[in-house]
């Protein structure tokens, strides 16, 4: 059994340098796969990342699994994903399991997805090592797990379950590859934080088109692209209008008054601000529920000096 006094505290990836074994030699393929991704966290806090970008949180114990969509996040070659949890202490009984899926576009990704591979881990037992349960040397696999990678980070407040696979797939250079490389800095995160005070004024004067048009338009591309799904369609689901003229059901939190936390990811060309803990700085406040509201991320890139909405 291991046991650690818990501190609630902001987790920062750490990598290892180890030696790679590939389940099988990549080879790019002609395909058109949606990708995704499913952990299972059996009753305990977690947080997902994919190539470094949290796209999930939960700080309350979960008892049933979870799925998202990826693609836009997966690139071709190696990509890394992670899932992150935190207790005091594991007995046998803990089990940390992520996967990899994908499927066609037109099928029911709940009932028809497929598992490219599975990495799972007891962090509770004695061994306490990964395992990776794919089909070795299948050759229509588009996501092949770097078995060698599969690694239980033990740090001093989170433990980490990391894995490394090779996309085969034919996939678009996505804006967050393509972005500066940026500086862990004061000049960037004050750079930044005018950005998002941008966004909240728009989000305070209602104005959804604008937000779409000078701040979100790459991404909904993309997203398109990455899902076969019509501009305007994407547009709309992305937008704010949910939101906006219902003073009494959504209320704009106030912007942030102390400096927030630079976070960097994707080779340090995607950026994201946080206040306390994960907390995002701009969220919509549930009027008619206590401390419940609904927070906006997005991971922002910088081209020629000016930030965009990339995810």
């Amino acid at each position: 059994m291991m046991h650690r006094f818990q501190t609630f505290a902001a987790a920062a990836t750490i990598g290892l340098f180890m030696p790679f074994v590939m389940a099988e030699a990549e080879q790019e393929m002609d395909t058109n796969y949606i990708f995704g991704i499913r952990w299972e966290v059996n009753d305990m806090p977690s947080r997902i990342r994919v190539n470094g970008m949290p796209l999930s949180f939960s700080g309350r114990p979960r008892t049933m699994d979870a799925r998202l969509p990826v693609s836009q996040y997966t690139k071709s070659g190696r990509n890394e994903v992670s899932l992150t949890s935190w207790l005091p202490e594991y007995d046998e009984t803990h089990e940390l399991a992520l996967s990899m899926l994908y499927w066609k576009p037109g099928w029911n990704p709940n009932t028809e997805a497929k598992t490219a591979f599975r990495v799972v881990v007891h962090p509770g037992q004695d061994d306490g090592e990964p395992a990776v349960e794919y089909e070795e040397g299948n050759p229509e696999l588009p996501l092949q797990p770097v078995v060698d990678s599969a690694r239980w980070i033990v740090h001093k407040d989170y433990d980490e379950l990391v894995v490394s696979f090779e996309n085969r797939q034919a996939t678009p250079e996505w804006c967050w590859q393509k972005g500066e490389v940026l500086k862990d800095d004061k000049a960037t995160r004050d750079s930044l934080t005018k950005a998002y005070r941008n966004i909240h004024d728009l989000l305070e004067a209602g104005d959804n088109d604008r937000l779409m048009d000078d701040w979100w338009a790459t991404m909904v591309r993309e997203n398109a692209e990455a899902y076969g799904e019509p501009e305007g369609y994407v547009r709309h689901r992305a937008g704010f209008q949910v939101f906006m003229g219902k003073p009494d059901v959504f209320q704009l939190a106030p912007f942030p008054v102390e400096p927030m936390k630079l976070n960097l990811a994707a080779d340090n060309r995607v950026a994201w601000l946080t206040t306390k803990g994960v907390t995002k700085p701009l969220k919509f406040n549930h009027v008619q529920e206590e401390n419940v509201s609904s927070q906006i991320q997005s991971f922002f890139i910088r081209r020629d000096g000016e930030w965009i909405v990339c995810r």
